[in-house]
């Protein structure tokens, strides 16, 4: 396929497990490259500019030599942390039973209010847990300063790091500097690709860097990416299929300064395989494993989405034509 010529793509709707991001079904484009299958799966509500870097990820990892990839390799295996979706409490053992010898929890809150069951139950499920917090950005900082503490003395030694408790990174330097916790940044990276810069000091703000694959546009970027902002990190899913997250494994199987174990266990939110190449979770790890084979007809999206889809890549395609030229 040359640099061009725009693949054939394959639009699958794959029904969820669980709710997540308000979603019942994940919809995902597939198309061919030189080296095998890939996915463009932007989130329906991104525009054709926040678009395209996840097709610069896509069409990267669909011509890249695979075979020469994990000859870079510097670990054969990756830890996995617990991911939890929007569930009741009733539903976590059989959550956490689809992560084996997975230890540290990540979950979304809201407030500490809110949160407090969810965790307490967690704790009495997995004693050794350690907790990664995910406030995608959704306090200021006043109210990271009424729910942190709170948490803290809760969780105690417990709590690994809090993930994007705010936004501006003024404020989230004046949390790192006033409670003793862990700072960790994603949409402070994934919002602001064009102004990472070598010139800032990370460190000053943050203890650990969320990298994707995709939404950091590709393999080749995002190591780029994590040499500039010179963080311990984490390695996460935007909700992949299979195929994503193996791509997400290779980069974990990459990154020399992983932080621990990392997000990619999120194949067990689909009800259904989409190939049976994948490698599950084993005591707690993942490895790397290509995908070669997909079963994209049981998959097949609605007529109307598949053209709702064909028109977004095609608009999509242009801009990424564009920026090569």
């Amino acid at each position: 396929m040359s640099v061009l010529e725009k693949p054939q793509i394959f639009v699958c709707e794959i029904p969820l497990k669980y709710k997540f991001r308000g979603l019942n079904t994940r919809e995902i484009v597939f198309f061919k490259g030189k080296y095998g299958w890939t996915e463009f799966s932007p989130f329906t509500e991104y525009g054709p500019s926040e678009s395209v870097t996840w097709l610069k990820a896509a069409y990267e990892a669909a011509n890249l030599d695979l075979n020469e990839i994990s000859k870079k390799f510097v670990r054969s295996k990756v830890p996995i942390n617990v991911t939890i979706p929007k569930v009741s409490v009733a539903e976590i053992p059989g959550l956490l039973a689809q992560f084996p010898g997975c230890e540290t929890v990540k979950l979304k809150v809201q407030s500490f209010t809110e949160s407090k069951g969810l965790l307490a139950e967690l704790i009495k499920l997995i004693p050794r847990a350690r907790f990664r917090l995910d406030v995608n950005g959704g306090w200021n900082f006043s109210e990271s300063m009424e729910n942190l503490p709170k948490f803290l003395d809760f969780l105690g030694d417990r709590l690994d790091y809090v993930e994007q408790p705010v936004l501006a990174l003024p404020d989230l330097k004046m949390i790192k500097q006033k409670l003793p916790i862990k700072i960790a940044i994603d949409e402070s990276i994934r919002k602001s690709l064009h102004q990472i810069s070598e010139n800032i000091n990370y460190s000053e703000f943050a203890d650990v860097a969320i990298m994707k694959w995709a939404p950091s546009g590709g393999l080749t970027a995002t190591l780029k990416l994590i040499d500039q902002i010179k963080l311990p990190v984490v390695i996460s899913s935007a909700l992949d299929s299979a195929v994503g997250l193996s791509f997400g494994l290779m980069l974990a199987q990459m990154t020399e300064n992983l932080y621990g174990p990392c997000g990619l266990g999120t194949s067990v939110f689909f009800q259904e395989r989409i190939t049976n190449d994948f490698e599950q979770i084993i005591d707690g790890h993942m490895s790397f494993n290509q995908i070669n084979t997909l079963n994209i007809e049981k998959f097949s999206a609605a007529i109307e989405r598949k053209q709702w889809w064909q028109n977004r890549f095609d608009q999509v395609w242009e801009y990424f034509v564009n920026e090569l030229n």
